[in-house]
């Protein structure tokens, strides 16, 4: 009696089974030739719309060599739940699925056992399968340029035992996967901003504090009118507080709306560690803000009193320095006196000035010119505000109206999560274009708190 094949189903007549059929052989011959032909070449179309769970290949479907998930030959189906399509245990071969559905959801090839392994097909892909009867595995082959994508690695498929010596190098990853030095030190980010998208510009117009826009940054937004996947690729002016502008990866016009911007984990090159340590200026103002998402060594120049204030976007273990430069003291000219009333004089700590140039005079600046005694400074406002009236001084003494000079160097004082050895702040070496080096370190505590020190005057 005939007999199937175990994969195919092709049929193995026994000798003279059909010598009384009008046509003998040719019956099941013919048929068994249309099997093999379509186990070469033939193909079938499984369309998933609506099917969720477990659906069974009959022997008509899994005879064809090709098995395409979808509506049609080129038709793409949206899935609304996971799908399992199953070949009889024990069936061996080859297929090739071309899986072209979309949706948030899985397809998976599988035998009907449940035993063994399975493949999850990506999306939108070809995958040439084979079965030993037991398990279902993905035909290992070297790939085209290009060839693979995320879609089509299953989770953990890749790992570095897997790979290779030399068979990845930095030329064959895509830049975009490659951290840049900006990258690097901004670190992984979220940023909320509002802005606007013209062409491929995005225009930066407020940000959410502590919040830094960094180059790198995936946005999303639920504004009308937005790409996908829309990244910025570059900094065009600014430096990503509110008033910069970047460019970004897809030309789209997009009204003022709520971004968020994310940054992703990429692979670091070593010459974006080594740039990353560049200094970066910041801006000299009565409160100065440092922001730590776009370097680790920074430079001013002050040109009056400042403040330091805590930084944006610390990292812990973060580590740097801080060049401070203070610029040319500001020196006041007058005639002044000190306790030297009309009539009674005697030695004491106030300076009356009169005359004053400018109103430059604050405290700690130091007196010099007539009879003064070195290193008076003033140390408290009396009546006088920077320009004419009383002040008090650190040494008691006796000046009649002369001439004097006021010289104020430049101070940094500091907001509350800059810690220092001993508890003392830094004095700055406040000699005209002398450079003060102030190193830090991030540590978290509660609150966060930045470990300082300082090198003054080391030019």
């Amino acid at each position: 009696m005939a007999t199937p094949t175990t994969n195919k189903s092709i049929t193995k007549p026994v000798y003279n089974e059909y010598a009384s059929e009008p046509t003998g052989w040719s019956g099941p011959i013919n048929t068994n030739w249309d099997v093999i032909d379509a186990a070469f070449g033939g193909f079938v179309i499984k369309n998933p719309t609506g099917l969720s769970g477990t659906q069974a290949l009959v022997l008509a479907d899994y005879q064809k060599l090709i098995i395409i998930i979808g509506t049609s030959l080129t038709g793409t189906a949206t899935l609304t739940a996971n799908i399992t399509y199953t070949i009889p245990a024990g069936v061996g071969g080859n297929w090739i699925i071309y899986n072209n559905t979309t949706g948030a959801f899985t397809v998976t090839f599988a035998l009907a056992s449940g035993g063994g392994t399975s493949v999850v097909l990506g999306q939108g892909t070809r995958t040439l399968l084979f079965s030993d009867g037991t398990n279902v595995n993905v035909v290992s082959a070297i790939p085209l340029n290009d060839s693979i994508t995320a879609a089509m690695l299953q989770t953990d498929s890749v790992t570095t035992p897997k790979i290779q010596n030399g068979a990845v190098t930095l030329p064959k990853i895509a830049s975009s996967a490659q951290a840049t030095s900006a990258e690097y030190v901004a670190g992984n980010l979220t940023a909320s901003f509002s802005g606007s998208i013209g062409g491929t510009t995005l225009t930066v117009t407020s940000i959410t504090a502590p919040n830094t826009v960094v180059v790198g940054m995936t946005l999303s937004s639920a504004g009308a009118g937005f790409v996908a996947g829309t990244t910025i690729t570059a900094l065009l002016s600014g430096s990503g507080s509110a008033g910069s502008t970047y460019s970004v990866s897809a030309s789209q016009t997009v009204s003022t709306t709520t971004f968020t911007g994310t940054t992703s984990n990429k692979i670091i090159p070593v010459f974006s560690a080594w740039d990353s340590a560049a200094v970066v200026p910041l801006t000299d103002a009565a409160q100065i803000t440092p922001d730590f998402a776009r370097g680790y060594n920074f430079s001013v120049t002050i040109a009056a009193n400042r403040q330091l204030m805590n930084p944006s976007n610390p990292k812990l273990g973060q580590s740097g320095l801080i060049q401070v430069t203070c610029g040319a003291p500001a020196t006041t000219t007058f005639t002044g006196t000190i306790d030297n009333t009309a009539g009674t004089p005697a030695a004491g700590t106030t300076l009356t000035v009169t005359g004053a140039s400018s109103s430059t005079l604050t405290i700690g600046t130091v007196i010099t010119g007539g009879t003064v005694a070195a290193g008076t400074t003033i140390t408290a406002f009396g009546t006088g505000s920077g320009g004419n009236g009383t002040y008090t001084v650190n040494t008691s003494q006796l000046v009649t109206s002369s001439s004097l000079v006021g010289t104020t160097g430049r101070t940094l004082t500091y907001d509350t999560a800059y810690k220092f050895p001993g508890g003392v702040a830094p004095a700055l070496d406040t000699t005209s274009g002398r450079l003060n080096i102030l190193t830090y370190s991030v540590y978290q505590t509660s609150p966060l708190s930045i470990v300082v020190s300082c090198l003054s005057g080391v030019r």
